[in-house]
């Protein structure tokens, strides 16, 4: 062995708060994770709520833009807002299964996290 001096009481202090600084940090992360993803469940259960609403809805888009072209079906024909109407209503129908695919791939609070960070 090497002829070290022995540590200093301070040096043994830093060492002993640096390690307990490390902990409380991991101990900080772990209660604020669980704080944060502590109603995943029921906010995925939200969503599925609001998907299902979100698809009753875009169905009966539909089937009003389905009774404008049947008593306007001449004039809607030649209009160029019906290409419009049709390609939002597709639009939202898309997004509504993307979201809904989405969603079905979750099985945990880790991932439930990771998607609400990301805002989807």
């Amino acid at each position: 062995m090497s002829n070290c001096p022995p540590d200093s009481p301070l040096s043994t202090a830093a060492n002993i708060t640096g390690i307990l600084t490390f902990a409380l940090g991991i101990v900080s992360f772990c209660a604020a994770f669980y704080a944060i993803t502590y109603n995943a469940s029921q906010e995925i259960r939200d969503c599925n709520d609001s998907l299902r609403e979100m698809k009753a809805h875009i169905n009966q888009i539909a089937e009003y833009f389905e009774e404008l072209k049947a008593e306007a079906d001449s004039e809607l024909e030649h209009n160029p807002i019906k290409q419009s109407l049709d390609k939002s209503l597709n639009g939202l129908k898309t997004r509504r299964q993307k979201i809904e695919q989405d969603l079905s791939h979750i099985a945990g609070r880790l991932q439930w996290w990771y998607r609400r960070q990301d805002g989807k």
